[in-house]
């Protein structure tokens, strides 16, 4: 049994370097299942890693010895496949090793002879067209979904230039609500049907959607540069939380960072009774049918880094909640 084999095995997918680590095992145990040494993986070693790595992940929600012997396998395969190459490989004599050595040719080049493809190769090629399975997945994934991709960019644009427009003049929720709207609009859906999907009013759907249009209308009348500027603009007001690098998290400007749970606003400001310049993450709400914003402190700028923004962003919503609870939901 596999837990009978692997019982002191605990992977913490918490941890990127520990699951890579496992993943380096799990490469190695399949090399010296085929009995081969490093040198005949040489090229192929970051692929059999990486191929450990995606198995690891896919099966993080079984058990670990699972999960390590799948990754085990699949490295094996990619063993037979892409160093054995039982499918696509052609073998020839190397006389000065006195030995066989294959060679990875794309299909154009026998377009006359075997022979003449095997005599235009030097005994540096064999490392030519090495096939890479992780690659080929990365190129695939990229290419699939083409139409739900375009409609994302889209909305990007749509966000990126309503923030340049209108930046602190509207709440970002409202924007990017209209962004989302206007996007569902353009793939030519009605208001009733925008209204469905998002859980919205159709009559406040349909005067959002009219009324953002016209405010669309100075960008689009707007020349080439000035349009730029105003993008530019958006863009460096609202950032995914993919894009938090350090840089950005400590710009010390105003911008609305989106995280997995909700949209928050940073801004910073200079501090007479500290150093430098302290950023403090705020979210708005209301208490009362008045609009009020709740914050809290970030530290100084330059030593803030994403898991402190991350932490002060659920600790103000614990806040939030707290604030809504005592009041009886009639915040």
């Amino acid at each position: 049994m596999i837990s009978q084999t692997l019982p002191q095995l605990f992977i913490d997918y918490h941890d990127p370097g520990e699951v890579t680590r496992w993943a380096v095992r799990a490469a190695g145990k399949a090399r010296r299942r085929f009995k081969i040494g490093h040198d005949a993986c040489n090229g192929h070693w970051p692929d059999m890693v990486q191929t450990a790595l995606v198995m690891l992940y896919q099966h993080a929600d079984k058990p670990n010895p699972y999960a390590f012997t799948a990754a085990v396998n699949e490295v094996m395969e990619y063993i037979s496949v892409s160093i054995y190459n039982l499918g696509n490989a052609w073998r020839w004599k190397d006389g000065d090793t006195k030995g066989w050595r294959t060679v990875y040719i794309e299909d154009q080049a026998f377009e006359d002879s075997k022979d003449d493809a095997y005599d235009s190769f030097s005994p540096h090629d064999f490392r030519t067209g090495i096939p890479r399975p992780v690659e080929s997945y990365v190129i695939a994934d990229s290419q699939a979904n083409v139409v739900e991709r375009f409609w994302q960019a889209v909305e990007r644009e749509f966000t990126s230039v309503l923030f340049g427009l209108k930046r602190a003049q509207q709440h970002p929720n409202a924007l990017l609500r209209a962004a989302k709207i206007l996007t569902m609009s353009c793939q030519g859906q009605s208001y009733h049907a925008i209204a469905l999907e998002l859980d919205l009013d159709p009559d406040a759907t349909q005067k959002t959607l009219l009324f953002y249009r016209r405010e669309l209308q100075p960008f689009l009348d707007a020349g080439p540069l000035l349009q730029g500027a105003i993008r530019a603009q958006g863009q460096l007001s609202i950032y995914h939380h993919s894009e938090l690098t350090p840089e950005v998290i400590n710009c010390g400007r105003r911008y609305v960072a989106i995280l997995p749970h909700g949209l928050f606003t940073v801004y910073s400001h200079h501090h007479h009774n500290k150093n430098g310049v302290r950023a403090s993450l705020q979210q708005g709400y209301r208490e009362n049918g008045k609009p009020k914003v709740h914050k809290v402190e970030l530290g100084r700028v330059g030593s803030i880094t994403y898991d402190k923004l991350l932490e002060a962003s659920l600790t103000l919503q614990k806040k939030l909640a707290g604030r809504y609870a005592s009041s009886g939901g009639a915040a």
